[in-house]
């Protein structure tokens, strides 16, 4: 009986640990919940107490008939499975689509060893039914000693390099359909097993079929990640591109801000030297001080904590200023971990398009910031006075808020901009909606970046 013990104890733990282990490997210390060590500690404690578990149950079904046997020892394997899916996912603090495929990569794997044993049992009857004999835990060591390092390298490597990568809005339908082919596959395997394997043996008559749909399975899962790969590598070249016209708007913008300094300069001088001729040395005094005063006025008012943000609002708030366009601004922002490059690029956009929007604009020039922190999260909302938007084919006038695609840029055809900020609030795991109101002449830019995202 103790012999019988330990083979069952044994075969369950050849089952499941090596591959419910292989979900974490994947992640860096940053995606784990709590310590990554102590985590993967628990969980091997925790799997190994419910393998200890296991043959409790045969023991207590001994006096049953095997059907029945069999029928509980897949429950048990089944709701340890859902078990262990529940804990990984409150676990690892990842996007879900990022977990799922990992999840189903270690599902396929104990799947397919158990697909092997099957297809080996002609050398040995007792390989499938009747409990684990030593045959059976050798044909698994074996199995495993292949296997398990196969999969270890897959997920340190390659998946792992994959997943830091993988964008789940390029792929997302691809990667949701393997997903769930995945699971229909295992529920198939599942269903049949106890069908043909407790009621006439029959199974592995099947078997061969079933690891050749296993593996095109893999084949479409090894495509998928490839594919994310070259798109996100795509992405990231649309990225720098945009970046770099960016980049020449702003640099545009520099060379007409010097302009305006320089003419300011030369009217000021001018009427320096107006005042100077009339010998009132108090109009001198008076006009000087007028001047210090409006170039100190924005550089001195503090907006928020947040310096990078301060600095760009005293930026724009300026350059609104001289364009004669009123600025409220309410900002409570702290200082928050978000690359300060992301934060200039995503704010500057958004400031730049609502100082060009008025522009245009014939009646009242305004702008109004209100930047805040809510809990996790960094929310934005940008309004201003706009008469009219350049819309592009993605438009939709039925909507309230528009996607990023919806509007162009008059002078490049695409929203370099708006799509930025757009890749930005996707990087943090955030959204980025636009909105123009056409009664009431204004547009509406309203952003939210997650603090605690991974990216």
């Amino acid at each position: 009986m103790i012999i019988q013990y330990v083979l069952q104890t044994l075969g369950f733990f050849l089952q499941i640990f090596p591959a419910f282990l292989m979900t974490f490997i994947p992640f860096d210390e940053e995606s784990f919940r709590y310590d990554r060590k102590k985590t993967v500690w628990s969980v091997s404690a925790a799997l190994i107490g419910v393998t200890i578990l296991f043959p409790v149950l045969a023991y207590l079904m001994s006096g049953t008939e095997q059907v029945d046997i069999n029928i509980y020892t897949d429950v048990y394997m089944l709701i340890l499975v859902l078990g262990f899916m529940g804990t990984y996912f409150f676990l690892i603090q990842e996007p879900f689509q990022k977990k799922m495929l990992v999840m189903v990569h270690s599902i396929f794997m104990v799947v397919e060893q158990f697909l092997v044993r099957c297809l080996l049992q002609p050398l040995h009857p007792t390989l499938v039914v009747g409990g684990f004999q030593p045959i059976d835990i050798l044909i698994l060591l074996l199995i495993m000693m292949i296997l398990t390092p196969i999969g270890y390298i897959i997920n340190r490597d390659i998946l792992r390099r994959y997943l830091k990568l993988y964008n789940a809005r390029v792929l997302k339908r691809e990667s949701l359909l393997l997903i769930y082919l995945i699971f229909a596959y295992f529920a198939i395997i599942v269903i049949y097993m106890i069908y043909f394997h407790a009621v006439d043996g029959r199974f592995t008559e099947i078997t061969p079929l079933l690891l050749f749909i296993g593996l095109i399975l893999l084949l479409y899962y090894a495509f998928l990640m490839r594919e994310s790969l070259i798109r996100s590598e795509q992405e990231e070249m649309r990225r720098i591109h945009d970046s770099e016209v960016m980049q020449y708007q702003k640099i545009e913008h520099e060379i007409e801000a010097a302009r305006r300094q320089q003419h300011d300069l030369t009217h000021n001088l001018t009427k320096l030297y107006q005042l100077a001729d009339t010998g009132d040395p108090q109009k001198v005094k008076a006009y000087i001080e007028k001047i210090a005063k409006k170039a100190e006025l924005v550089t001195k008012q503090k907006f928020c904590e947040n310096q990078v943000l301060n600095n760009l609002l005293q930026y724009y708030v300026g350059w609104a200023q001289d364009n004669e366009i009123t600025c409220e601004v309410m900002a409570d922002v702290p200082r928050v971990p978000i690359d300060a490059n992301d934060l200039t690029i995503l704010f500057g956009n958004i400031m730049e398009n609502a100082i060009l929007s008025n522009e245009t604009v014939e009646g009242e020039r305004w702008i109004r910031v209100k930047a805040e922190v809510m809990g996790s999260r960094l929310a934005l909302l940008v309004e201003n006075a706009c008469d009219q938007i350049h819309p592009s084919s993605d438009y939709q006038p039925e909507k309230t808020y528009q996607d990023a695609d919806a509007f162009q840029s008059v002078r490049f055809g695409k929203n370099y901009g708006l799509n930025a900020v757009k890749d930005i609030c996707e990087k943090y795991g955030g959204s980025a909606k636009f909105r123009f109101d056409e009664s009431n002449h204004s547009f509406t830019s309203r952003i939210l970046l997650y603090l605690n995202h991974s990216g």
